[in-house]
């Protein structure tokens, strides 16, 4: 059945946070992340709104966009009062992306989210109710490398896959995002690139050989039959320049052949 505009559910709101490094909370309007929320229906925190129930925030704006910081100095280093208020202004927040960093992906639960922001799982904010509370350690490797950092970077269209997921509350597995509200855990990726390389073999790089001619170039002194042959290589030229260009192939067949797989 069609679905009247006039009866269309309002769109779900999206914030990017983390607890920082430098002992604050921070709100990301980064514009990659911007656009992907865009593109996924959704609506971005607005930050006139977050500045004006957070008098204390900080906004750094770069080429890459902005990043709205509360310091835990505002509530005098109290980071419990500053979570609090963090949050109050997350209010009409329907979906968060937690990117806070951790050495163990799979040690990141539910609960640590709630413990790292100061809240109770029975905490009416949309987000935490609705248990809608995503990161992007879905996919990793053995040794807890993200993926997000890695392939994402060359298939947007995955991610994008997965936020309207999140978003929409769409069924189907997701590959770069994973729901802690739902005890979703990461998946461990398995190598993708296996082939041993000749570059990989002993340590040092084997020589690949270039293509060129060595020809003798016979030159007529002019005097009787008297000739002077100098050999003269065709091609690359000295042995520096060739073994500079052996690399560069070496790590073009690697970048190749991994490609490939």
């Amino acid at each position: 059945l069609p679905i009247w505009r006039g009866h269309q559910p309002p769109a779900s709101r999206v914030a990017w946070i983390k607890k920082g490094w430098s002992n604050d909370y921070v709100i990301s309007l980064a514009k990659y992340k911007v656009q992907f929320v865009a593109d996924a229906g959704a609506l971005n925190v607005n930050k006139i709104d977050i500045q004006n129930a957070l008098n204390s925030i900080a906004v750094t704006t770069t080429v890459s966009g902005d990043e709205l910081s509360l310091p835990f100095a505002a509530y005098g280093g109290n980071q419990s009062e500053t979570a609090t208020a963090f949050m109050a202004a997350l209010s009409n927040v329907d979906v968060v992306i937690d990117e806070s960093w951790v050495a163990v992906p799979r040690d990141y639960t539910f609960s640590s989210f709630l413990n790292t922001f100061f809240l109770d799982a029975s905490s009416p904010l949309p987000f935490v109710a609705n248990r809608k509370v995503f990161r992007t350690d879905g996919a990793i490797s053995a040794a807890n490398n993200w993926d997000w950092f890695e392939s994402r970077v060359a298939k947007p269209e995955a991610f994008l896959a997965d936020l309207i997921k999140a978003v929409h509350g769409e069924s189907g597995s997701l590959r770069y995002l994973r729901n802690v509200a739902q005890n979703e855990e990461p998946r461990v990726l398995a190598g993708q690139c296996n082939v041993r390389l000749p570059a990989c073999e002993g340590g040092v790089a084997s020589d690949i050989p270039l293509m060129h001619i060595a020809h003798d170039a016979t030159k007529t002194s002019g005097v009787g039959d008297t000739t002077e042959t100098s050999g003269v290589t065709s091609g690359v030229g000295d042995a520096k320049v060739q073994a500079f260009l052996a690399k560069i192939l070496t790590l073009l067949v690697a970048l190749f052949v991994c490609a490939g797989l």
